[in-house]
C-alpha cells in the first residue's frame, strides 16, 4: 500500500488545469492575499466638489427668486 500516494499524484496529472495554486496557508483553495492591501479598505474616492456645498447656493438662489 506504499504506492497509494503515487496513484493519487498520477490521477492529478491526468487532469490538466486542476493544479491548485500555492497560497499563504498552503491549502491551494484560495487566491493569494496581497500583504500590503488591507482586506476591508474602502476604494479610494476621487476628490471633487462637496455635493452639499454645490447644492446650497442653487437652493439659496432659487429661494431668493420666489
Amino acid at each position: 500500500m506504499s504506492d497509494s500516494g503515487d496513484e493519487q499524484r498520477r490521477q492529478g496529472d491526468d487532469e490538466p488545469g486542476l493544479e491548485p495554486e500555492a497560497t499563504a496557508d498552503g491549502t491551494g483553495d484560495q487566491a493569494p492575499v496581497e500583504p500590503d492591501a488591507p482586506v476591508d479598505a474602502p476604494e479610494p474616492v476621487a476628490p471633487g466638489p462637496d455635493p452639499v456645498a454645490a447644492d446650497a447656493p442653487a437652493t439659496d438662489a432659487a429661494a431668493a427668486e420666489t
